[in-house]
């Protein structure tokens, strides 16, 4: 039995033995392929590594990628050469300097684990992408240039689906249509491609380049000029001066560095003074070596000025000579850069202009320009005009009046010396009755329903740009009133502009509007005195003189209705003829009268009221004998006055 169970432990001692040594035979393998083999990942790709043949993974300085096992083993980490931190699989992981750098894989645990090496299988390189440009062709092509000789081939992608593997520093590609494309460009070198060089750039793609263009030319001396130009960045630029019009000498050219933007703004100077220069672009393609193309010509303006005898300045320049020419616009800008004048001029031949107004600046830097039909425009050197000094109080009103019309409305006329006043101020009785903007030389104010408290002269006066009022003048409008006795009427007026001896008439109406010339009425004087009688007819009166310029101007008119007024004919003649039977009483404004008519006795022989009118010469039922008859009248006006007058008829068969 003791045999028997020795030799059992032994039996079983090896065959566990020999199952270890399967499990070992036969799982070696597997394990050793899982122990020699990672990936390296990174933005653009993943590579595996194994330790017999391993490829060089390549990634920029400072780029981010990441380890893992091929298989999946628990308990992985990853060390990198020069960095005493290990790494979990897929983490981030940075090496910012270049160089080759190996890779060590640990397998279990951290001190009794296997470690795996991947003796220089990184290499770190300085992201240095590709230097390269790309200009735009006509026709939808394009022209690129690299500027980098370290690698002897380049990978180039269109955008457009189509690449290209080359050897050539610079090339034409054509695309099949117009449109915004992305080139991108690799370097190539034993036989890798990476990242770190790729460069990318956008580009349009056009069927035709526009030609280039002057803008804007000025000129800042007589020798010096500022040019604003649009050329094409793709293109060979260079501007070009000539002394004349025909283009057959050149004074300047001017290489243009137009690799960075296609606006241009750029200064020169000729060595030949002229007062007209003309200047040109031509512009040469990078694609091909056809003739080259050439832009617009402005021709350049120099500005003079003078003052004439008047004392007003007077502005010259050159004439434009191109054809394409618009307009003349003299501009005044003063000292903030504010423009306070601007003058159009639309002929070409028109040279010149006379300037006849002030400006509030203390100084105006005036230049000319020339508009072409495209919108470009030259423009001359400035010039500097000091301002004329004015005073206050300057007279600026040339010619003043003052009338009323027909409605009693009260109209003041004016004309101003010059056109440069933005308001007349209107006072009347040392009160500003009225600003009033304008913007010409003539202007009128009316007045309407004036009271007797405005009845004084009015002053008008100018404000010019520069808020400065010139001297005011006066006119003194004629206003008419008038006073009455039982049998008269007195009518007196003030002078028309407060002066005297002028000559006045009397103008009367019927109606409102039919005036028709009162005879004997002229007068020096300005007051005029009539008998009642004499206005019976009229509803209105009015008087009228002639100014310095021989027009007539009106005073206001009075209203005749008003007046209280009877009249009693001075005779008739009772015989039945039908004409002038009656001795008929006349009134206005009266309410209620009585009239007595007393015969040679003191008889009453009539007594007319308000409802009995006339008298047919009966007297206690005959007719009175012919003589003269007192008639004693008395009657209350709608004022309440009482009117009293008496008076002598004369009774004629």
């Amino acid at each position: 039995m003791v045999f028997n169970y020795l030799q059992y432990k032994h039996l079983l001692f090896y065959s566990n033995l020999c199952i270890i040594c399967a499990a070992i035979f036969f799982l070696a393998p597997e394990a050793k392929s899982q122990q020699k083999c990672i990936k390296v990942s990174n933005s653009s790709k993943t590579i595996s590594l194994e330790n017999e043949a391993p490829e060089q993974v390549i990634v920029c300085a400072g780029q981010p990628f990441s380890l893992q096992s091929c298989s999946e083993l628990d308990e992985v980490l990853f060390e990198v050469e020069g960095d005493e931190r290990r790494f979990n699989p897929q983490e981030e992981i940075r090496v910012n300097i270049a160089g080759t750098y190996s890779i060590t894989q640990l397998i279990g645990n951290e001190t009794g684990g296997q470690k795996v090496e991947f003796e220089d299988a990184l290499t770190v390189v300085e992201a240095t992408p590709v230097v390269f440009d790309a200009f735009s062709c006509e026709n939808k092509s394009i022209y690129i240039q690299t500027e980098d000789s370290g690698f002897s081939k380049f990978l180039l992608d269109f955008g457009d689906g189509n690449t290209l593997i080359t050897d050539e520093s610079e090339l034409t590609y054509t695309y099949s249509s117009s449109g915004d494309f992305t080139i991108t460009v690799n370097r190539i070198g034993d036989n890798l491609i990476h990242s770190c060089f790729e460069n990318k750039k956008s580009i349009s793609v056009k069927e035709t380049i526009p030609l280039p263009k002057i803008h804007y030319l000025e000129r800042t001396s007589l020798q010096g000029f500022e040019v604003k130009l649009e050329v094409n960045k793709d293109q060979n630029a260079s501007l070009q001066v000539f002394e004349n019009k025909g283009i057959t000498n050149v004074l300047s050219n001017i290489e243009i560095d137009t690799l960075e933007k296609d606006l241009l703004r750029i200064t020169t100077s000729v060595n030949k003074p002229s007062d007209i220069l003309f200047f040109e672009i031509s512009e040469q393609s990078f694609c091909q070596s056809s003739t080259a193309r050439k832009s617009n010509i402005l021709q350049s303006l120099y500005l003079s000025t003078t003052e004439n005898n008047e004392g007003t300045q007077v502005f010259s320049w050159n004439k434009y000579q191109l054809n394409d020419f618009e307009k003349y616009e003299l501009v005044g800008k003063s000292t903030e850069s504010q423009t306070v004048a601007n003058y159009s001029i639309s002929s070409v031949s028109d040279t010149s202009l006379v300037l006849e107004e002030t400006f509030c600046e203390d100084t105006v830097n005036f230049f000319v320009l020339a508009i072409t039909e495209q919108g470009f425009y030259s423009r001359s050197n400035s010039v500097l005009v000091q301002k004329k000094e004015t005073s206050e109080n300057f007279d600026a009103i040339e010619s003043l009046g003052s009338t009323f019309d027909e409605e009693n409305n009260l109209t003041i006329a004016w004309e101003l010396k010059t056109n440069e006043s933005k308001s007349i101020l209107v006072e009347n009785c040392e009160e500003l009755l009225a600003d009033i903007p304008t913007n010409n030389r003539n202007g009128i104010y009316t007045v309407q329903n004036l009271d007797s408290s405005q009845k004084c002269c009015f002053n008008i006066s100018s404000v010019d740009f520069c808020n400065k009022t010139s001297k005011p003048k006066k006119t003194c409008p004629i206003y008419l009133d008038f006073s009455e006795s039982d049998n008269q009427i007195s009518l007196f007026w003030t002078p028309y502009d407060s002066t005297n001896n002028l000559s006045y008439q009397v103008e009367v109406a019927p109606n409102n509007n039919d005036y028709r010339l009162l005879e004997l009425s002229n007068t020096t004087e300005n007051r005029l005195t009539l008998e009642k009688d004499v206005l019976f007819s009229y509803s209105r009166a009015r008087v009228r003189t002639q100014n310095s310029n021989n027009e007539l101007v009106y005073s206001n008119f009075i209203d005749l209705d008003q007046i209280v007024l009877a009249i009693i004919p001075t005779g008739f003649t009772p015989n039945g003829d039908g004409l002038n039977d009656f001795l008929k009483i006349y009134t206005k404004n009266i309410n209620s009268y009585e009239l007595i008519v007393l015969n040679i006795w003191e008889e009453k022989v009539f007594v007319g009221k308000s409802d009995k009118k006339y008298w047919n010469g009966i007297y206690r039922g005959k007719k009175v004998p012919s003589g003269t008859y007192l008639w004693i009248f008395r009657g209350v006006a709608k004022n309440g006055k009482i009117l009293k007058k008496q008076g002598a008829v004369q009774v004629i068969y």
